[in-house]
Order: structure tokens, then sequence, then C-alpha cells
């Protein structure tokens, strides 16, 4: 984790171009994923590459296995992404204990009854979901 936070640290610079447009999510139009200003809404395809772009990716790793968290359909019986849950201020806050609580923001949180979560029911090891408080 602390490798991928380091290789975004690295890429963020990057990507100091034009804002794109900001998206929302369907169930809750005043609230976009990121702010038009959030440089994830930066596109970089037209940007120049580094000069050091070699040395990042092999301290990345260039051989590793990309492992995907984003996309859907099914990969090894479970669902694949992580599913974005939309909720509203009726949704009880509750606590939550995390391996890494320091990657987390602070709770409470407001946690649906049967929240989709990464893997689906019948997956373990690290999973997540995203909730939205519209």
């Amino acid at each position: 984790m602390h490798l991928a936070r380091a290789a975004i640290a690295l890429l963020l610079p990057l990507v100091a171009v034009a804002p794109a447009a900001a998206h929302p999510l369907p169930q809750a139009p005043d609230c976009p994923v990121f702010p038009e200003t959030s440089v994830w809404n930066r596109p970089v395809n037209k940007l120049p590459l580094r000069k050091d772009s070699r040395t990042i990716v092999n301290a990345i790793g260039a051989r590793l296995n990309l492992h995907a968290d984003f996309g859907s359909g099914f990969w090894d019986g479970g669902p694949i992404g992580i599913p974005i849950t939309v909720v509203d201020s009726s949704i009880p806050q509750s606590s939550v204990d995390f391996g890494y609580d320091d990657e987390s923001d602070p709770g409470p949180y407001p946690i649906p009854d049967n929240v989709p979560i990464e893997g689906g029911p019948s997956a373990d090891g690290d999973r997540h979901a995203v909730i939205v408080d519209s």
C-alpha cells in the first residue's frame, strides 16, 4: 500500500493540466465523485513522458500483475469492482474496526443493511465499499 501511495505521489505532478468535467453519481446529482478541480479529473493521455518514467515503473514493479479494483462483471466466481452505495441521512451511523484505520476516514459511517461489498458476500480478505452520503 505504501508503494502504491509513493507511486501516486510521483505521478500527481504529471497531471497538472486543465480539469475535465466532474461526473456526478446518478443517485446523488449534487455530489460529483470528484470536484472539477480534483487532480483525478485531469486528462493525462497527452502529457509528455517523464524522463524518469522507466525508473518509476520499475520501482512499482513492471512485471507485477495488476489487481484492478474497478470495473464490473465477475472474476473467479465473484463480482469485481468496488461498489458505490448512495445513502441519505435516514441511515443510522455505525462504528467500524479496520486493520489499517489510518487508511480510512474517521467514522462513524452511514452503512445500510446488506451494503454491497467488493467481492460479494462470500469473499474474504481485502474488501471495500464506497458509501456516498447524498
